[in-house]
């Protein structure tokens, strides 16, 4: 397991998760989540399937690689965005704000930046950070 902490809130996510996992994601969604349409890659795909037993926060995934599965469940959200571009980031930061009621975990996915630089870029009120990059 990797922990990262951020604002006294401790976060455990599994370090290794196999890559081929099937896809046991319910398919019913939740019409108040925006979901960005991309391929989906084994691993978001893995981490959807294990995080859709957390019921107790929600999740989202932020990906730069369009990481999206076919389903995601009432505490699963996923947003696809270009973290090189700071336009997308913009708008995964509006988004993430109109929504911060529901989000208690981000994690983000393949990417070199630091959590505190994103937590400033997006809001405080996030709980928790995982970049599964440096797993």
């Amino acid at each position: 397991m990797s922990e990262s902490t951020l604002h006294n809130r401790s976060v455990l996510v599994p370090k290794l998760i196999p890559l081929e996992a099937p896809l046991t994601c319910p398919t019913k969604t939740n019409p108040f989540f925006q979901i960005f349409a991309g391929s989906p890659s084994p691993l978001a795909r893995a981490l959807c399937e294990q995080l859709t037993s957390v019921r107790s926060c929600r999740v989202t995934l932020v990906t730069d690689l369009g990481c999206v599965p076919e389903a995601t469940t009432d505490s699963v959200q996923l947003f696809q965005c270009d973290l090189s571009k700071r336009e997308q980031v913009g708008q995964l930061v509006t988004s993430l704000e109109r929504m911060l009621r529901s989000v208690d975990l981000v994690i983000h996915l393949d990417s070199e930046e630091s959590e505190e630089d994103f937590v400033e870029r997006t809001s405080r009120e996030i709980l928790g950070f995982v970049n599964v990059a440096h797993f």
